[in-house]
């Protein structure tokens, strides 16, 4: 019996800011090894808008859905990793951005870092920890993102963004180089 492979996965997720290009990666479940070079993806796909759809895989199997956004200026953000399963001819997986944070480009090299969250319209709080755990800046905004730049952080190190979105929060390591 032929297993059939018209069957597809559409992953929606929040837009970011300053990204150029969207890519959307599936494995069979099990063989993603946490480079998205090696081995080659079942299938893959790219585009510029927060909607793709991932084509030619086999219908009833599991796959790990891999998803990062390249930014204008040629940097990606880390890997969103998915769990997928294609139990018809077409699945939909929305990826809520309510309990995730992308910090791009990390660790940061250049003048600004981007610091995207949650859904637009809900009030947050953005603050940034040195490794002693000293407050060094805390801002509040209603927008699902944020640009920082190099001088909030003060010098070269480890420091920690912390997003406090209604009884949710969310803490990552950024590095300064």
């Amino acid at each position: 019996m032929k297993s059939s492979t018209n069957s597809s996965i559409t992953v929606t997720f929040t837009d970011l800011l300053n990204v150029k290009t969207y890519e959307l990666r599936a494995w069979p479940k099990g063989q993603f090894t946490g480079n998205i070079n090696s081995p080659r993806a079942t299938s893959y796909e790219g585009s510029s808008i927060p909607e793709m759809t991932i084509d030619g895989l086999q219908q009833g199997t599991q796959y790990t859905l891999v998803l990062r956004a390249i930014c204008n200026a040629g940097v990606t953000t880390q890997l969103v990793t998915l769990n997928g399963f294609t139990k018809s001819s077409f699945a939909r997986k929305e990826v809520s951005k309510a309990n995730e944070m992308l910090v791009y480009p990390n660790p940061l090299k250049l003048e600004k870092i981007t610091v995207s969250f949650g859904n637009s319209g809900q009030s947050s709080r953005v603050l940034i920890y040195d490794t002693t755990g000293k407050m060094i800046f805390n801002k509040i905004t209603d927008k699902n993102a944020v640009n920082l730049n190099r001088s909030d952080f003060g010098s070269i190190g480890i420091y920690f963004i912390k997003v406090e979105q209604h009884n949710k929060t969310i803490t990552k390591k950024v590095i300064i180089q």
